[in-house]
């Protein structure tokens, strides 16, 4: 069987991303879905042609799926719960190994413990932007509006600072205002770490999301879209700066029309 025709294996966390990648993908090649998600999408279901809903911590199962369906190849798309790290009990035996494997409980360092353990059992692990490349943002202004001298000086200290804080495998998330830090994002995720920025500084806070140098594209794609901008406009944050080529965008006209109605920039930098 050619690798085309072997279904894609697609482990499903919450969010858009996996329906996303249902609509583009599906007409191309069979998927093997795994849901992971809390609640699964209805559409997800539909469009798979294998379709499990597993515990996140199941990993044995999982890969037990993929491998009666015949995929090979796997993509990881979509939020996942790492509050599961704290509830062993939901675990299966393989995922205790990879997580005694791990050097690290960070994001990049039990990614590359489950990339190897999946290696090792013959599936390789695809960056999810060859799935997903309409989502990608290009270099330059997402919005109308462009920041002032003041807003752009926030802008590259935020960004700076949240490439620092991702090499660090904190988090992606930083918040500035004024050229001073507000608000880091560590577990809590980059929704909950604007408004604690918000909560602290009022509005104007200037956000970047951003990734470390050798970040893993396989395992996590930083995605902004409407929930996001959502928070940012409900505490009157005034710009939002992710990284260009690095950074997965939904619903972009939608985001776009929406930020010009607030007076929110938007800005792909390099």
């Amino acid at each position: 069987m050619t690798e085309d025709a072997r279904p894609l294996g697609v482990i499903a966390g919450a969010g858009r991303l996996p329906v996303v990648l249902a609509r583009v993908d599906h007409d191309a090649r069979p998927l093997a879905v795994v849901s992971i998600s809390n609640d699964p999408q209805p559409e997800l279901r539909a469009a798979a042609d294998v379709f499990r809903h597993l515990s996140v911590g199941k990993i044995h199962e999982m890969l037990g799926v993929f491998h009666d369906a015949g995929a090979t190849e796997l993509v990881i798309l979509g939020a996942v719960d790492k509050g599961v790290l704290f509830r062993p009990k939901q675990l299966d035996w393989l995922a205790l190994k990879i997580l005694a494997q791990a050097k690290t409980r960070g994001s990049q360092s039990l990614f590359h413990a489950i990339a190897d353990e999946f290696e090792a059992r013959g599936f390789t692990v695809a960056d999810q932007r060859t799935y997903l490349p309409p989502l990608v943002a290009n270099a330059g202004a997402l919005t109308r509006r462009r920041l002032g001298r003041a807003g752009r000086r926030d802008a590259e200290y935020a960004l700076r600072l949240a490439r620092e804080v991702a090499r660090l495998d904190i988090g992606q998330t930083v918040a500035v205002k004024d050229g001073t830090p507000v608000a880091v994002e560590a577990m809590e995720g980059t929704d909950a770490a604007i408004r604690r920025a918000a909560d602290l500084a009022g509005g104007g806070i200037v956000v970047a999301k951003a990734t470390r140098p050798d970040h893993d594209f396989r395992f996590d794609v930083p995605t902004v879209g409407l929930d996001t901008l959502g928070v940012l406009v409900e505490v009157e944050a005034s710009a939002l700066v992710v990284e260009a080529n690095r950074t997965f965008v939904l619903d972009r006209d939608e985001l776009r029309e929406r930020a010009d109605a607030n007076g929110l920039a938007i800005l792909a930098a390099t």
